[in-house]
């Protein structure tokens, strides 16, 4: 019996890594981001022969890109690349860059059993990553500033960021056109398009270089997680904060950050596209919430109804989730971890 170990989710394609760091991946293949060597769909979970024996131990993947990362620090890309001179990779090609390898190891990614590495962030289009040096590389597409950068070009390979070379990253998050860095003090800063007030400070332009959200000063954030148009925060006391997109009809897109109510004692959160996934302790027992878009039923409630307000996953109620992901339109759980078994 194969036994899932972590998961993670494109726009349309999902990524499971097996507890012998064995990978899956199955949905649209049309870019490469299965890395099965042709640019085809795949219904149902197939292992990506190509990283059979490269001892994988984390992965992220995100719009129409997968990458992983092997016991030694190495990272391996497949699907979609940005920009002229990047051609869309159909099987895992190694990545290498000035900075070395990435920060996250072995150790380090070996009790993250609840949602991504917090050192590596993929948006769809644009990626960063913290180095074992604590130096944080970013490149793709930047039209927003989403890369930190004050120019809006396409940067194709890894490049340093030197805003953050005084700061101490505890966690990167991204998706669409925004990205956030939580530093050491548990304070959040954004960077990127604004179009819906996702950077959390109004109604102003996008930002190309990476500021505090004002409104959470003195609000000590320990996990962040960036949806296409929105970002959700939780705090150290469990306490969910939210900005950005509100959803479809009459509502309106919240431009600073407020506290969510219906839900509280949150342990992690995860962003789809549109909809949002919360690990949360009522009660003796943590049960899985969800809310947002709803109309291809990625919420879990038996209908294809949108939610505003996080409503529990009545399914999954009493069973042990140990992992969530949200994708662009769909979302996967663990029920429980397995024990790991270790590398060759």
């Amino acid at each position: 019996m194969t036994l899932i170990f972590f998961l993670t989710q494109g726009a349309t394609h999902s990524i499971a890594l097996s507890d012998v760091n064995t990978l899956y991946s199955w949905g649209r293949g049309h870019a490469g981001q299965l890395g099965h060597g042709v640019l085809e769909d795949e219904e149902t979970p197939r292992e990506v022969e190509a990283l059979g024996a490269t001892g994988i131990v984390e992965i992220c993947a995100g719009g129409s890109t997968t990458f992983s990362f092997d016991s030694e620090g190495w990272t391996y890309v497949m699907g979609e690349r940005v920009g002229a001179s990047m051609l869309d990779q159909a099987s895992p090609e190694k990545l290498s860059w000035e900075g070395g390898d990435l920060f996250t190891t072995l150790e380090d990614t070996a009790n993250q059993s609840k949602g991504p590495g917090p050192f590596f962030a993929h948006g769809g289009r644009h990626t960063l990553v913290l180095t074992k040096t604590r130096e944080l590389f970013t490149w793709g597409a930047n039209p927003g500033g989403q890369l930190g950068r004050p120019d809006g070009n396409v940067v194709e390979v890894p490049t340093r960021l030197p805003a953050f070379d005084r700061a101490i990253v505890r966690q990167l998050a991204a998706q669409g056109g925004h990205s956030a860095a939580l530093v050491n003090n548990g304070e959040l800063l954004m960077f990127g398009e604004n179009s819906t007030g996702q950077l959390g400070n109004g109604d102003g332009p996008n930002s190309h270089i990476p500021r505090p959200v004002a409104a959470l000063e003195g609000v000590k954030i320990k996990v962040v997680s960036c949806a296409w148009a929105f970002t959700n925060a939780v705090t150290d006391s469990g306490e969910v904060w939210e900005w950005g997109y509100k959803g479809k009809g009459d509502y309106f897109n919240q431009l600073t950050p407020r506290v969510l109510e219906g839900i509280t004692h949150v342990s992690m959160i995860v962003c789809g596209g549109r909809h949002t996934l919360a690990l949360a302790r009522p009660g003796d027992d943590e049960e899985l919430f969800s809310w947002g878009i709803g109309d291809d039923g990625q919420l879990g409630h038996g209908d294809l109804n949108d939610s505003p307000v996080p409503r529990r996953v009545e399914a999954l109620r009493g069973k042990k989730v140990s992992q969530i992901a949200a994708g662009g339109r769909h979302s996967m759980v663990i029920a429980e971890t397995p024990s790991r078994s270790p590398l060759p």
